[in-house]
């Protein structure tokens, strides 16, 4: 099993230079606007052959410091507004979570992972949620209960993400540097606000840490033996009746809030039956 590496081999897996390599050719590919420290992903060419030597012994002898993620508003839809708020880290900083993600992604790809989930994970997509979908639907699941969480990505217990990480993860130099991200703060309008909950939206890690915080989620519908699929933050669960579907909406809500500490947006999770 992948969880059984070593602890002292995941901060040099992610160290190592083709895994770094990969890194910066996502960032690079990705794109981006200007970040709060005025580096393009373009100059990022430079700083990487330069200064990377130097970028490796700062996170290895733990005096690295990601800075403050750019805070970004991001539009509601069709409504208008601002709805969703989050932050992209300057370049450096999302080779450095890229690098992260690419190692500890497979440890929980390797079994500890639900089948169910199809948000940003390895050859799974929404295509292929909505085909699982309309197989339960056409064997008689037809009964739907649609779960949305308030705010995508946004982990509001931080200590509970890393006990759960700490499971997988031996490595705490790997824990501390996730810490550093975790806390680094959003600029926005001259001000750094403190992140002591939540993750930024914009971050290459934000998704791989949402996958791993609603796991415990997944694996308690698992065991009831629910039919289900889960997109990022959204949950389609279907069962037979309209009873159970109520049943599965109240406990599913309660487990969210109670026990994750979720926020369930009740403007639109909703049962839909036929």
């Amino acid at each position: 099993m992948a969880e059984n590496i070593a602890a002292t081999d995941l901060m040099e897996m992610i160290l190592d230079g083709d895994n770094l390599n990969k890194a910066y050719l996502w960032v690079v590919s990705d794109k981006g606007a200007k970040d709060v420290d005025k580096m393009e992903v373009k100059d990022l060419s430079s700083y990487f052959l330069t200064r990377k030597d130097e970028l490796i012994g700062s996170i290895r002898d733990g005096s690295y410091r990601p800075k403050p993620a750019r805070g970004v508003e991001k539009p509601k839809g069709q409504g208008g507004g601002v709805g969703r708020y989050g932050g992209l880290p300057i370049v450096v900083d999302r080779l450095v979570q890229q690098a992260v993600a690419q190692v500890l992604a497979p440890l929980w790809e390797d079994g500890l992972f639900s089948d169910h989930g199809y948000g940003f994970r390895p050859n799974r997509d929404l295509e292929m949620a909505v085909r699982k979908a309309k197989e339960y639907y056409d064997d008689g699941y037809n009964h739907v209960i649609n779960i949305d969480l308030a705010k995508e990505f946004d982990i509001p217990n931080q200590a509970r993400l890393i006990h759960m990480m700490r499971d997988v993860v031996k490595d705490e130099r790997v824990i501390k540097l996730i810490g550093l991200f975790l806390n680094s703060g959003v600029l926005k309008d001259g001000l750094i606000s403190a992140t002591a909950e939540g993750v930024p939206k914009g971050a290459p890690l934000a998704p791989l840490l949402s996958d791993i915080y609603l796991t415990k989620f997944d694996k308690q519908l698992e065991a009831k033996g629910l039919k289900f699929v889960r997109s990022a933050d959204d949950y389609k669960i279907f069962v037979r009746s309209k009873r159970a579907a109520e049943r599965v909406m109240e406990t599913s809500t309660r487990f969210l809030t109670d026990k994750l500490k979720l926020k369930v947006n009740q403007d639109k999770s909703q049962v839909v039956s036929p």
